[in-house]
């Protein structure tokens, strides 16, 4: 069930992330400057970003990586590596944005510039 960071699984995952930072990039400065109009369509799509970038966080744990040149695809080493890693600016990135949707706050969009910025 572990991924290498090179597999198709994870190569797809990947171009889809780009696909959901793009969506982010255009709409987080239109919702920023309230230049969009919040409806249903907007708030599915800011629903399945939310649940793609915390699918994400759980993926980052299945997920080989490169180590000294060999991939390294321990479980337990990967979750170390990720939890001294990425794993607190993804964890509150995704906190951030499930708090803010529960609150149902048009600010949850506004956190897609960390995510920009990572």
């Amino acid at each position: 069930f572990v991924m290498g960071p090179s597999s198709k699984r994870r190569i797809i995952w990947d171009a889809l992330s780009i696909v959901v930072v793009g969506h982010d990039v255009l709409t987080v400065p239109l919702v920023a400057f309230e230049s969009l109009m919040v409806g249903d369509l907007w708030v599915g799509l800011s629903l399945c970003t939310s649940v793609f970038w915390a699918l994400d966080l759980f993926f980052s744990f299945l997920t080989g990586f490169y180590s000294g040149g060999a991939v390294e695809m321990r479980p337990a080493v990967i979750a170390r590596n990720y939890l001294r890693g990425w794993f607190l600016m993804d964890l509150c990135i995704v906190l951030v944005d499930w708090s803010l949707i529960l609150l149902d706050s048009s600010l949850a969009d506004v956190i897609g510039v960390v995510r920009i910025t990572k």
